[in-house]
């Protein structure tokens, strides 16, 4: 088995983390701005 450096999984953990994030800031804006037009209506 090969071991896995601490400081690689690090990094990977947190470029990925950073990438969930930016998914879920967009997903929250297309919801706000569903929202709010669903509340013109």
């Amino acid at each position: 088995m090969e071991r896995v450096d601490v400081a690689d999984f690090t990094q990977q953990l947190s470029s990925i983390h950073e990438q969930h994030a930016e998914e879920l800031q967009m997903l929250v804006e297309t919801f706000r701005k569903r929202n709010a037009e669903l509340r013109r209506e």
